[in-house]
């Protein structure tokens, strides 16, 4: 013989009480939650894209290339927190950046120009003063994608191909 359970359905029991929260109630309050945390992660964006820009000087040094462990950890935080908050191109821009250097650590050369154009880019979308349509937003995405290609497509091929 099978037994069978059946719990009490307790959010059905909640739904009825005056004193539980609606789900509208608890929406709202979740929101104002959200809210208040996007201004926190915001700043923590904007400290992250100066940490970027800060990388970006010293990458033409000799040991340039040791910093893009580092680029790719910030970059790749910058696309988790803007993508959680819906800051799509942003997000979008850091990906760019991530896979990119995805590419180069399976032995393509490594483009520091590449590298500056997107951490540029991310810091203009990341840039809460700039006036940026939503068509340029569109066209600086495009730029990015255009510069991954070119050095992606690159990654691709063997170096001593092209000697």
């Amino acid at each position: 013989m099978m037994r069978r359970f059946f719990p009490a359905n307790r959010l059905a029991q909640y739904v009825g009480v005056a004193e539980g929260v609606t789900v509208h109630d608890a929406v709202d309050g979740a929101q104002e939650q959200l809210g208040a945390l996007r201004e926190i992660v915001v700043g923590t964006i904007e400290v992250k894209v100066s940490m970027l820009q800060g990388l970006a000087t010293q990458l033409t040094a000799p040991n340039g290339a040791d910093l893009v462990p580092e680029i790719y950890a910030l970059a790749n935080d910058i696309f988790c927190d803007s993508g959680v908050f819906d800051f799509d191109d942003l997000s979008e821009g850091a990906f760019q950046l991530c896979d990119l250097i995805a590419h180069w650590r399976s032995g393509a050369p490594f483009n520091p120009d590449a590298i500056h154009v997107h951490i540029a880019a991310i810091a203009l979308l990341a840039d809460t003063r700039a006036t940026l349509g939503p068509e340029e937003r569109r066209a600086i995405i495009a730029g990015l994608k255009r510069v991954h290609s070119k050095f992606a497509d690159r990654s691709e091929t063997p170096a001593n191909e092209n000697d």
